[in-house]
């Protein structure tokens, strides 16, 4: 317990993305992994992009996952949604919770990292999911551990979510 809360408060400490700054321009994998695409080539043309990054065994992201999906819902025409899915918060093999509602195990390769993005997608929610290397890139820029919300607007950070689970709330990405 106390390694995995150490390493998402240094995941935070040493963000680089902070508002206003121009947003990093990550490398993230399609979840058959197949595709190789930047996070900025998601952002269109006078629409900002909104990133939920998380995974499965984290409960927050899980729960929070349905808002996530009503707030896609509710501006998807002016705005575009797509979930990252990074390193597993809580792992079977790590700091597990006996209630996770997706068990899966620490990612050794990109391969078992985007098996676990498919899970999410089973679940057909309204936006695109993409998935971080192993090198853990959009974690480590983004300062995503265990799960946090960013809005990208002109290639600019325009909102940071606090760090999950205690600090983010989908109620304040809404507003």
């Amino acid at each position: 317990m106390f390694n995995s809360v150490w390493k998402s408060r240094v995941v935070d400490i040493t963000k680089e993305m902070r508002n206003g700054l121009e947003a990093q321009n990550i490398p993230l994998v399609t979840p058959d992994g197949k595709k190789c695409v930047r996070l900025l080539d998601l952002l269109q043309a006078e629409r900002a992009l909104v990133v939920y990054f998380g995974s499965c065994s984290c409960p927050v992201f899980m729960n929070k996952l349905k808002e996530f999906c009503v707030l896609a819902e509710d501006f998807s025409d002016i705005v575009d949604f797509v979930v990252v899915y990074i390193e597993e918060a809580h792992p079977i093999d790590g700091w597990s919770f006996k209630n996770n509602f997706i068990k899966v195990r620490m990612h050794r390769n990109q391969y078992e990292r985007c098996k676990a993005a498919q899970k999410l997608q089973e679940l057909n929610f309204p936006c695109q999911i993409m998935v971080d290397t192993m090198d853990d890139n959009a974690n480590v820029a983004y300062g995503a551990l265990p799960e946090r919300l960013y809005a990208i607007e002109e290639g600019k950070v325009a909102y940071v979510g606090g760090q999950g689970p205690m600090n983010s709330s989908m109620k304040a990405a809404r507003d």
